[in-house]
């Protein structure tokens, strides 16, 4: 009897616990029994709930600071238009005009993220995806808008590979890559390349655009981080989602930029 009831009351000990706040617990697995796979499940959802915390936490944090300036902003411009140290209103209000709006990108970058922490968490539909037809659909549907700015958008080859994976996150990977290379390129274009190599396929996007310096290339995928003098009016959440769905599909990326030459982005995935 004890021998049945012991790692029961240990799960039981374990999830008082995690209801106390304690996300370090663990269950020690001595089986390969139904006991063994429900404190295998145990441990999984713990390191879940802790990762899930420790985003929550990094988030709040990053949009606290990201909302201080731009409220600063506009307050400083209304005091100074209320004592008289503005008088050009309109120019005033164009100011925090701006501001405003830059508080709306904010918090639509916060909905996106929102929306892509929904989908860490959730086990996507592992399909069968033919990546010639997957990615020439997705490029069909934003070459309006590389033609747009002049830019060509090419698929290097029309090889037929079918792969197992998650499609929804797969598209919401490249389509932050695409929109990025979009952004931060003026001339040439972008080509996109795949293939398969030990196990997993990849899929690789490279542009002739700005380049990052190499030194700003470790920092790309946290939340927030936007390099100085890029232009850009981004928010700086883009690339952090990116990296976070490939880590939550078993993936890797790699990147490679040249200042002024442009930049290559590529990612692994399991085949399935």
């Amino acid at each position: 009897s004890q021998y049945l009831s012991r790692p029961i009351m240990r799960l039981r000990s374990a999830a008082e616990e995690i209801s106390k706040g304690n996300r370090d617990i663990r269950i020690d697995i001595t089986g390969t029994d139904e006991i063994g796979d429900l404190a295998r499940s145990f441990n999984v959802m713990v390191e879940s709930l802790k990762r899930e915390e420790e985003i929550r936490k990094h988030l709040m944090s990053n949009i606290a600071h990201e909302l201080r300036t731009p409220l600063t902003i506009i307050k400083t411009h209304i005091e100074a238009m209320e004592d008289g140290i503005i008088r050009d209103r309109d120019k005033g209000l164009e100011n925090i005009k701006g501001e405003i709006n830059r508080l709306i990108k904010l918090i639509k970058g916060i909905e996106d993220i929102t929306t892509a922490e929904a989908s860490f968490f959730t086990k996507g539909e592992v399909t069968e995806v033919n990546l010639r037809e997957f990615l020439s659909e997705l490029l069909g549907e934003l070459r309006p808008a590389f033609k747009e700015k002049g830019l060509e958008i090419t698929l290097m080859k029309q090889e037929e590979i079918v792969v197992a994976t998650d499609i929804e996150k797969l598209e919401k990977i490249l389509r932050n890559l695409l929109s990025n290379a979009l952004k931060f390129t003026e001339r040439g274009g972008v080509w996109i390349d795949y293939g398969l190599q030990e196990g997993n396929f990849y899929i690789e996007i490279k542009d002739s655009g700005r380049g990052i310096p190499e030194d700003k290339i470790p920092f790309i995928f946290n939340r927030f981080y936007r390099i100085e003098g890029s232009g850009s009016e981004g928010i700086g959440l883009g690339l952090a989602i990116v990296k976070e769905l490939v880590d939550i599909m078993g993936g890797r990326i790699e990147v490679q930029s040249r200042i002024n030459e442009g930049s290559t982005f590529r990612v692994y995935l399991p085949k399935g």
